[in-house]
């Protein structure tokens, strides 16, 4: 029998109670060995029940449970977009056919079905066509270039790089300002983070070697395309004699050919923008006078100033939370969900122009 000390007793005493059996003949027995397994299982039920419990205690005043979190299961039969597959194609080329360019990409994306549909040149064609063909003014799309990439590249306002949303509406004219550039001879559209890490500053290197000449170049600092700036470099120094003549000159026809789509592409951008540009403004307007109106009949004309006082940096009209509002048309709806945020930002300059007293 080994010995031990009357500490040791004394916990095995304290102890002895919890693994104590109801029954008297298990007092005469030792208590066997829980494995780790059992133990955690109990540890487990101990903290379900006491989240069951909290549960029942954050039920709201009238005694009703709040309601629990509905997990999002995809639909089995694809939803919405699912159900189009019984549907003719026929009849889907008929709706889709209003459509705007970058709606059909954007649908075209919805779904695997949609896609195959959509991008399905024998099936689709016509539909693409039609819908290019309605847009006034469309430049004419290049030969080695489909429809779907086509309207993509026109429309999309994505980096076609890294995936990058313009926060903007992107500029096409040669000003700074710009968050994309539109590459036209190279299909490419980025963003500036991007556009530098592929396009290199060269200063004159274009114009005055005649192998460099149609190189793609970035039109605010004339950057060139590095990976094509080597690629014409390597060749242009394989050949010799009469073959490197008859190359140079036809890379200046192919690039003759895409820089005068390149003009007549960047017009239409530039025109577009500028009626872009013009119908966000009215739209800007008619919000700032319609909540204007809101802010006057609750007291607020003051504080938030006329809808003509929108230029000035750190006005009410170009606070984040309105100047938010004011992206989209304004319309008492829009006004019902949005008034209580307003009436905060409004409650702001109130207290600004109280202080400035």
């Amino acid at each position: 029998m080994t010995r031990r000390s009357s500490r040791l007793q004394a916990k095995a005493d304290v102890k002895a109670p919890r693994n104590q059996a109801t029954d008297a003949s298990a007092d005469a027995q030792p208590t066997p060995m829980t494995s780790s397994k059992r133990k955690r299982n109990a540890k487990s039920e101990i903290i379900a029940t006491s989240r069951a419990q909290s549960a029942v205690a954050r039920d709201d005043k009238k005694g009703q449970p709040l309601p629990t979190k509905r997990r999002r299961v995809k639909a089995k039969d694809g939803g919405i977009f699912g159900k189009l597959r019984d549907v003719p194609f026929d009849i889907l080329e008929q709706i889709f056919s209003h459509l705007s360019p970058m709606d059909l990409v954007n649908l075209a994306r919805t779904s695997k079905h949609l896609r195959a549909a959509l991008l399905n040149k024998g099936q689709s064609l016509v539909l693409w066509r039609t819908v290019l063909e309605q847009v006034p003014g469309l430049p004419r799309r290049p030969e080695d270039v489909s429809e779907p990439a086509w309207a993509e590249f026109l429309f999309g306002r994505t980096c076609q790089i890294c995936g990058r949303q313009s926060l903007t509406t992107p500029q096409w004219c040669s000003t700074l300002q710009r968050n994309l550039e539109w590459n036209v001879p190279t299909r490419m559209r980025g963003c500036f983070v991007c556009l530098k890490k592929i396009f290199t500053t060269f200063h004159d290197l274009g114009r005055s070697e005649p192998w460099a000449v149609g190189v793609p170049a970035l039109e605010f600092d004339r950057s060139l395309h590095t990976e094509i700036f080597r690629e014409r470099y390597r060749k242009y120094r394989t050949l010799s004699g009469d073959e490197r003549e008859a190359w140079v000159k036809k890379i200046k026809e192919e690039w003759q050919a895409k820089y005068s789509g390149h003009r007549e592409c960047s017009k239409w951008l530039e025109k577009t923008l500028a009626e872009e540009r013009k119908r966000e403004a009215e739209l800007n307007r008619r919000g700032r006078d319609f909540i204007y109106e809101r802010m006057k009949e609750e007291g607020f004309a003051e504080d938030v100033g006329t809808p003509d006082n929108h230029r000035k940096i750190g006005t009410f009209y170009t606070d984040k939370t309105v100047a938010t509002l004011l992206r989209k048309e304004v319309t008492p709806e829009v006004w019902a969900n949005a008034k209580d945020s307003v009436m905060v930002v409004a409650q702001k300059y109130r207290k600004l122009r109280l202080e400035r007293k």
